[in-house]
């Protein structure tokens, strides 16, 4: 995720208005915790779509059956941790945000990237152990299911789309096995799936390789991905540019595939450094809602048709 650094509503004052105001289970839906850690099989859980967006005048999400997610930022943990290399979040300040994902009742995703996993298996442990460190820390106090945006499994275009059998595809698994100690950890897993090129073919390949790695590592967990409507600003001829809405939609069905569900991201204007206007005709939008009819279409088909008795004899 691209860190954000913005002024953000005091968590406390959220948790005493939630709680005043009668929200502290927005749209009606309340997890629990206990329930997801022991989730079924991944092909019987039904797909979700999270909403993990920013932007400013959104329209109520739950009439599109888009359920809420609480992505805690790096920085919500305080500034005088964030973005050194050895330095833990205070405690207090950990313990204040999980109280406040309590009251909020909903899946919590950790957003903290500054801790590198890739730089060569010591530094990876000396990582491992700081993210582990502040879930330990997190699971103290909170109850909701928890996950780490991004780093379960490792990130990665190049060596993912090499194939099983390729040396690199194979030092990429022996990274994601470092960090295996941390998804055996955490409740769920938030693969990040961002757009970097035009490639659709690409795309698709990069986004199987990465759930099915997911998968290995998670050992039944859930692996909700995470997707955003604009290409990711590491290609600069591309920086935040909008994908086709028949690319989102690619990866919306792919997705619906392989995964147990999606977070998308998105609404944060770099430019001007601030929530982005919502744009009720923005194709992606269009293309989601689409999808969204779908997912509901097949969810009716499968109730319709149970499965077929086996085992009956005829006498």
């Amino acid at each position: 995720m691209i860190q954000l650094f913005m002024v953000q509503t005091s968590l406390k004052m959220r948790a005493v208005l939630l709680l005043v105001l009668g929200l502290a289970f927005p749209y009606g839906i309340q997890f629990n915790a206990m329930a997801m850690a022991q989730t079924p099989p991944s092909n019987s859980r039904p797909f979700i779509v999270f909403d993990g967006t920013l932007y400013h005048n959104k329209p109520d999400f739950s009439a599109y059956k888009i359920q809420p997610i609480n992505i805690v930022y790096g920085q919500e943990f305080g500034n005088d941790y964030f973005k050194q290399p050895d330095t833990l979040p205070n405690e207090s300040n950990i313990e204040r945000v999980a109280i406040s994902a309590n009251i909020e009742n909903i899946p919590a995703v950790l957003d903290i990237e500054h801790w590198a996993l890739q730089l060569g298996a010591l530094e990876a442990v000396k990582s491992t152990q700081k993210y582990l460190a502040v879930l330990r820390q997190w699971k103290t106090h909170s109850v909701v299911p928890t996950g780490y945006y991004g780093n379960i499994p490792l990130r990665d275009y190049w060596r993912a789309i090499k194939g099983e059998s390729h040396p690199d595809y194979l030092a990429w698994q022996a990274a994601n096995d470092r960090v295996q100690v941390l998804a055996d950890y955490v409740d769920v897993l938030y693969p990040s799936l961002y757009t970097f090129y035009v490639d659709q073919v690409g795309w698709k390949t990069y986004a199987t390789e990465n759930i099915k790695e997911a998968r290995r590592i998670a050992k039944g967990k859930p692996v909700y991905a995470f997707i955003w409507p604009q290409y990711h600003p590491s290609d600069p001829k591309m920086a935040y540019n909008w994908i086709s809405k028949d690319y989102w939609r690619m990866q919306l069905d792919t997705l619906a595939e392989i995964a147990d569900g999606i977070v998308i991201w998105g609404g944060w204007d770099f430019d001007n450094n601030r929530k982005a206007e919502w744009d009720n005709d923005a194709p992606w939008w269009k293309a989601t809602k689409e999808f969204i009819l779908t997912l509901e279409a097949k969810a009716l088909m499968d109730v319709k048709s149970p499965t077929a008795p086996m085992g009956i004899k005829v006498h």
